[in-house]
């Protein structure tokens, strides 16, 4: 699944390719707006769980978080 390889690559610390596997988290069907949402959360709650830990690992992040 698409959001374990994000995080062994953060665990890995490869935060550049954690952060394009994250992106790529979306619902692409336009005919369920509960799952559209459950999947917008899950990309925003895994790209707040790279930044912090890109910035502990060097003390600032080069990637940004999501609201």
């Amino acid at each position: 699944m698409l959001v374990d390889e994000v995080m062994e690559d953060v665990n890995n610390k490869d935060f550049d390719d954690a952060y394009i596997k994250a992106q790529q988290i979306d619902y692409t069907y336009d005919w369920d707006d509960q799952v559209d949402e459950k999947w917008d959360r899950t990309r925003k709650h895994v790209i707040n769980y790279i930044v912090p830990a890109e910035e502990k690992e060097y003390g600032k992040a080069i990637h940004s978080r999501e609201k």
